[in-house]
């Protein structure tokens, strides 16, 4: 499964997480041609075409998910300020939960904290 780090979050965090079934990439890593700063729109659209599901803490995406569907499948973490590592452990805590919700072909959004 490949998930797609948002522009709100630091690219760091990809080399904080380690997984055998996810793989993270950064939105400012792997889509150059969105330019700087990309619409979520435009996110979205990449990645629909890459087959990427997409980590947020943008409440946006999770509107894109109602207004337009699946794909992609949107992970929103409601964490507040916390650190890279601290939110890299939110994802690795959560683990099982995000496999399951990836899974499940009814529900577009997930919210974790």
């Amino acid at each position: 499964m490949k998930f797609l780090l948002d522009e709100n979050i630091s690219k760091r965090v990809v080399t904080l997480i380690e997984s055998d079934w996810m793989q993270f990439d950064h939105v400012l890593t792997v889509s150059p041609e969105l330019g700087r700063p990309a619409s979520d729109h435009q996110i979205w659209k990449f990645a629909k075409n890459f087959n990427y599901h997409i980590v947020t803490r943008d409440e946006d995406f999770i509107k894109l998910s109602m207004l337009f569907g699946l794909p992609p499948k949107v992970i929103y973490v409601n964490s507040g300020n916390i650190t890279n590592q601290e939110f890299s452990g939110v994802l690795i805590k959560n683990e099982q939960k995000i496999k399951r919700f990836i899974e499940d072909e009814e529900y577009g959004f997930l919210v974790i904290n």
